[in-house]
């Protein structure tokens, strides 16, 4: 049974905002697979870990352990858990621009030379991990835009490690005065006739008026989702006729599909 890794760096416990959306992900996760795939989960919940950050005397243990082609050691059981899964799902609130620092010393310990990647000759390189997915999953109280240095950084280590596909599911501005984010974008997910059903809403793009989010569904289609920003445009449904006819304007005209917007329908 392939194995999938619950990183869990919540720290609030079951009041954990971040927890309940990871969890949420996790269930779909096994939805998805239970014919095909089933998961057996594992999780590592770092605020009951005993996690110590590397010193000297810990580089010199580990540098010892390795030159001897000791890997079964205690110490590298982070490591190993990473390189071994099948698939990744990690969990932290967005804090002070990126993650707790309980995950950055769980990385420090996952990051071994020969165990999760290793360097070729020409010192490339090689992602040693099994593991094709990752799901980094966050959740904070205003809205991320361009410091999303939490999932950057886990997204680099990714590519180090061989991982090749990393997803960002996030749930933003939960903390905005009258805001429920989280309600309204899956009220909003749901509306649509899209092909199969959504299982992420990532920010997509860097623009500074509307909101932006890119959906998946289960078949793997995808398709971008905007929060038009009312303050700028006070009439959005008379917006949206306008870029409606533009774009039946364009169908008529226009041979190459891929050269004008497609709009979908609410339900």
């Amino acid at each position: 049974m392939p194995t999938l890794l619950f990183i869990n760096a919540c720290v609030r416990g079951k009041d954990s905002r971040t927890l309940q959306l990871a969890e949420q992900l996790l269930e779909s996760i096994r939805e998805e697979n239970k014919k095909d795939m089933a998961f057996h989960i594992e999780e590592i919940r770092l605020s009951t870990e005993n996690l110590l950050p590397l010193n000297y005397e810990r580089l010199q243990r580990r540098d010892e352990l390795l030159a001897n082609g000791i890997i079964t050691d205690t110490m590298f059981d982070y490591a190993n858990a990473v390189a071994q899964a099948d698939m990744l799902v990690i969990a932290a609130p967005y804090w002070d621009m990126s993650f707790p620092s309980t995950l950055k010393i769980f990385f420090e310990a996952a990051s071994v030379v020969g165990i999760t990647f290793a360097y070729a000759e020409d010192g490339t390189p090689i992602g040693l991990c099994q593991a094709q997915d990752m799901y980094y999953v966050t959740t904070s109280g205003g809205y991320i835009g361009d410091c999303n240095f939490g999932f950057e950084y886990v997204n680099a280590l990714c590519k180090l490690y061989g991982i090749e596909n990393a997803h960002f599911v996030s749930a933003q501005g939960l903390d905005l005065e009258g805001a429920d984010v989280e309600a309204i974008m899956e009220q909003a997910i749901f509306a649509f006739l899209v092909d199969g059903t959504p299982v992420t809403c990532a920010p997509h793009g860097g623009g500074h008026i509307n909101y932006t989010f890119k959906v998946t569904t289960d078949t793997g289609k995808e398709y971008i989702l905007q929060k038009v920003n009312q303050y700028v445009f006070k009439d959005p449904k008379s917006l949206m006729e306008n870029v409606g006819a533009v774009v039946a304007f364009m169908k008529e005209r226009v041979e190459d599909p891929r050269s004008y917007l497609h709009f979908m329908k609410t339900k």
